[in-house]
């Protein structure tokens, strides 16, 4: 696709919100490359406070990259996933 002339859009750690934001450059006709990079977690599957294990990036043209900041600022900002620790 385009390899050299490619610029950052998002990282994100919510697999929900980086679906929400392909899904809408798709939709916009927007062509972008998609990366998953794993997040270690010293050989367990999943910790008890549902830490992420992957964290997301979303790459555009640099030509696309002002009109794709716009979408993604119009949808609105990730929601934060907050843990309910215990309180002693």
């Amino acid at each position: 696709m385009f390899v050299w002339h490619r610029e950052e859009l998002l990282v994100t750690l919510s697999t929900e919100y980086y679906l929400r934001v392909r899904a809408l450059l798709q939709q916009n006709g927007i062509k972008m490359q998609c990366r998953q990079a794993g997040i270690r977690d010293h050989g367990k599957k999943q910790n008890m406070l549902q830490k992420p294990l992957a964290q997301y990036y979303i790459y555009v043209h640099e030509d696309d990259l002002e009109r794709a900041a716009q979408l993604v600022q119009q949808m609105g900002p990730e929601e934060s996933i907050t843990v309910n620790y215990l309180e002693w």
